[in-house]
Formats: structure tokens, sequence, C-alpha cells
């Protein structure tokens, strides 16, 4: 009897490698680009930033900015701590930003701006978990938000969220990554600006994910990535199909057609 038959998801710096890439059992990181910035403007502007000192290292730090002209007052504040090995990317932000203004003043804005944007290759098709939090409050230039795409013409998003104001949402995606060039980019920015006759403006965001690679499989079906094919593998990939998390072609879609080119190759087995 086939399974089938028993079943009725300086500034913006860039720390670029090229072909000094770090090599790993899942990821090959092809650069290395996270940061913290902190700017203010208006009727004065300032900026400061934080890097990683050395790529691919574990990164713990922030940048800041205050400014008082005695009449306004500027403040900006983000911080991450983030991290890439050869099977895990980790990064968890909080960012905070506020401005006050007199009545004659122009408009003020600031912003604080933690960010992960990185590219990385794997080499044999690899189940991965990408899961995570991201929040906004206080004022709608704030951005939080999370992008997994394929490095491919029309650059196909593979899995996404973006904060609405005033939202704490979770998200948790499976799938596949076939061979490959990707990008991971996440940020939870802090904005804001005052616009006459409002003299104050604030907003924080955050944004964090854990991004896990498995042994590169070669069955397909074994969506747990357990090395076995089983009913707990079809009730996983159901539940990710459900929550449109379930791109099992790498097409960077989850469709119909993902879900029957995986219950073709569960029933048939490893």
């Amino acid at each position: 009897m086939s399974k089938l038959s028993l079943l009725s998801s300086a500034a913006f710096l860039s720390i670029a490698c090229g072909p000094v890439a770090l090599a790993g059992d899942h990821f090959t990181f092809l650069n290395d680009s996270r940061q913290c910035t902190a700017f203010f403007a208006g009727n004065a502007s300032g900026s400061a930033w934080n890097y990683p000192q050395a790529p691919f290292t574990l990164f713990e730090g922030g940048a800041d900015v205050s400014a008082d002209n005695g009449i306004e007052r500027w403040a900006a504040d983000c911080f991450q701590v983030s991290s890439l090995t050869s099977d895990f990317m980790v990064f968890d932000s909080t960012a905070a930003a506020t401005v006050f203004a007199d009545p004659t003043s122009n408009p003020l804005q600031a912003r604080a701006q933690p960010k992960f944007d990185v590219y990385f290759s794997v080499a044999a098709p690899t189940q991965y978990a990408l899961v995570g939090r991201i929040s906004e409050f206080g004022h709608p230039d704030s951005i939080a938000q999370v992008t997994l795409t394929r490095s491919v013409s029309g650059s196909p998003i593979i899995e996404s969220i973006m904060s609405t104001t005033d939202s704490d949402q979770v998200f948790s995606w499976h799938g596949v990554l076939e061979p490959g060039t990707y990008r991971l980019f996440a940020e939870g920015s802090a904005r804001c600006r005052t616009v006459a006759p409002l003299l104050f403006a604030g907003g924080v965001a955050s944004c964090s994910f854990s991004f896990s690679a498995f042994v590169p499989i070669t069955c397909r079906s074994d969506w747990n990535g357990d090395g076995v094919v089983d009913t707990a593998d079809f009730f996983l990939f159901l539940q990710d199909f459900l929550a449109s998390g379930a791109d099992f072609n790498g097409d960077g879609v989850s469709d119909s057609v993902d879900f029957f080119a995986f219950i073709q190759e569960f029933d048939l087995g490893c």
C-alpha cells in the first residue's frame, strides 16, 4: 500500500569579500554587510555608525546620536547582535528615534537603522527554517522587514514579511534552497519626522530572526530532515503550505504546484 493511500508549509558600509568568501558546511558567504546607523536632520544634521570589525564574526554593537541646539532636540539609537556560521544566521535588533521641534522649526527627522544584508550560496539542495518576529510602533515611517531572495533574473522573493504601523508579527517558514546564490535582508528601523503643527514625533522598531540550514537533503519529501519519510513530514508540509511557506520546487512561490510535487515524491518515498 502506498503512503498516499494512508492520508486523505562612515555611513552604510558594506564589507565585500569577493573571492575571499567564507565556506561552510551549508552556506558560503559572499559578503558581510551588517551595520547600525543613526541619523538626524533639520536645522542641523549628523550621523553615526557601527559595523563588524572583521567580516563573518559576531557583531554586537550599536550607534546613537543626540543633539540639542537649545530649541530643537533629536535622538536616534539602535543596537544589534548578529552572527554567521556555516549553517546558522541570527539577527536581533532594536531601534528608537525621537524629535522635538519649535513652532518655527523646519521639519525635523531622525532615523536609527540596524541592518542585516548578506549574500550567500548553497551548493546542494538544502532544507531551511527561517523564524522570527518584527514590530513597529509610533510613526508610520518606521519599518521592520525580513526578505529572502534568490539572485537570478528578476530576483524572485522566496520569503518576505514587512511591518505595518503599530504591529507585532511572528513568522515561521520552512522550505528548500536549490543550488545557487541568495540574499537575506533584514532591518528594524525606527524613523520619525515632525510635520506642522505637530512638534513631537517618535518611533520604535525591532526585528529578530534565526535562519538555519539542515543536512543537505537526498530525499526532498523528508520535509523535517530527520532521515525518514513519514506522516510527520506530510503534516509539517501541510502546515507550511497552508501558511504559504512551502516552496517545494524553489520557484519563489508556494502554490498547488508545490503541493502536488510534494505528494508525488512523498508517495514514492526515498
